[in-house]
């Protein structure tokens, strides 16, 4: 099976607490956090209602594709982040100590090679209106592609004029980033350049048109 990882924030009395409970059910607390938040999804207890934690730790969970997807689109599909779910999930299992799905066995790590220099990406950020960002998170769980990839899609498979023609009647207010190389950067420049178009309008105007 192919592993994968999911970034979350979490306060950090819950992360603090998760990791004792985690030692004390003899699991690491990767493991303790995909158990906890596939039984809240196969429970259907998720609560929407309950405030959002504070972004306080960043910390990792390693889980297989199937997983990572499952968790995705459930959280897509509630209109909720990834930290909001898996926080509510710890939060839930400590107090009510649910029965966690069976423990996965530990395969051995593959070591990734290293990447050529002229492959290193750097981190760009955007803005997006709240229903591309929407659109994004669950096409992304459905198909497995990330955002990156979706955006570029949208961009090669959508027409000039199309583009320029597509009026945007919300604010930029969704957060993001990708990973690009310097020669993906300057072209996606050259080309809102060329539309007179910001990056930001020529993500969101591609995003809007294509999906």
């Amino acid at each position: 099976m192919r592993k994968s990882t999911l970034t979350i924030y979490l306060p950090q009395e819950t992360f603090e607490q998760a990791k004792i409970a985690a030692v004390k059910a003899d699991m690491s607390f990767s493991d303790l956090a995909r158990g906890c938040v596939l039984a809240m999804i196969g429970a259907k207890t998720f609560d929407q209602q309950l405030p959002k934690p504070h972004n306080d730790n960043k910390t990792m969970i390693y889980l297989t594709e199937n997983e990572k997807t499952k968790i995705k689109l459930f959280a897509a599909n509630q209109s909720t982040t990834l930290s909001q779910l898996i926080y509510q999930a710890l939060e839930r299992y400590m107090t009510e100590k649910i029965e966690l799905p069976p423990k996965r066995k530990k395969q051995p790590e593959k070591k990734e090679r290293s990447k050529p220099e002229h492959l290193t990406r750097e981190k760009y950020t955007y803005h997006l209106t709240e229903d591309n960002s929407k659109t994004l998170r669950i096409i992304s769980a459905k198909t497995g592609k990330t955002r990156t990839q979706l955006i570029l899609d949208a961009l090669k498979n959508s027409a000039d004029n199309d583009i320029l023609e597509t009026d945007l009647s919300q604010p930029f207010s969704e957060r993001s980033s990708m990973n690009l190389s310097r020669e993906e950067l300057s072209s996606l420049k050259e080309k809102a350049e060329r539309l007179n178009l910001t990056l930001f309008e020529l993500f969101n105007r591609a995003l809007k048109l294509y999906y």
